[in-house]
């Protein structure tokens, strides 16, 4: 999978983690073995208020990974239900917490930024915005 821009703090992790599982349903309601899940990131960032999280979590060492179990009665991936899944041997480390800021960014047909919020990105909407308006022809 390719993702052109995300949140290492935060999004990847939970990026790999649902495309993991999806993977793994694809392959079992086909009969299959998945495979390996491999995943791109165009721009990896991280916001300033998550870098001192991840810095500790770095310090931390990995647990072994859990065994998915599938419900193996269904096939059907539009059937399946929380039920149906089953993480065994899970031993997760301590939650690390990370607020995540929301931005809003409103691209207008001519492609200029129309509003945003959050201090994270008023940087780069200005950039943006500038870069835009030194193409156009107005």
């Amino acid at each position: 999978m390719y993702q052109s821009s995300a949140d290492m703090g935060l999004a990847v992790p939970r990026n790999i983690a649902l495309y993991s599982l999806l993977t793994c349903l694809i392959a079992h309601a086909c009969g299959l073995v998945p495979g390996d899940f491999i995943y791109t990131v165009g721009d990896a960032h991280i916001c300033a208020t998550h870098v001192r999280p991840l810095q500790e979590q770095l310090q931390i060492l990995p647990r072994p990974f859990p065994i998915l179990n599938i419900n193996t009665q269904k096939r059907v991936i539009d059937c399946f239900v929380a039920a149906d899944f089953k993480l065994v041997d899970y031993d997760p480390n301590q939650k690390k917490e990370m607020v995540l800021k929301i931005s809003l960014l409103i691209a207008w047909p001519v492609g200029s930024i129309h509003e945003c919020h959050s201090s994270e990105t008023i940087f780069l909407c200005s950039v943006i915005l500038n870069n835009v308006q030194k193409k156009s022809p107005n």
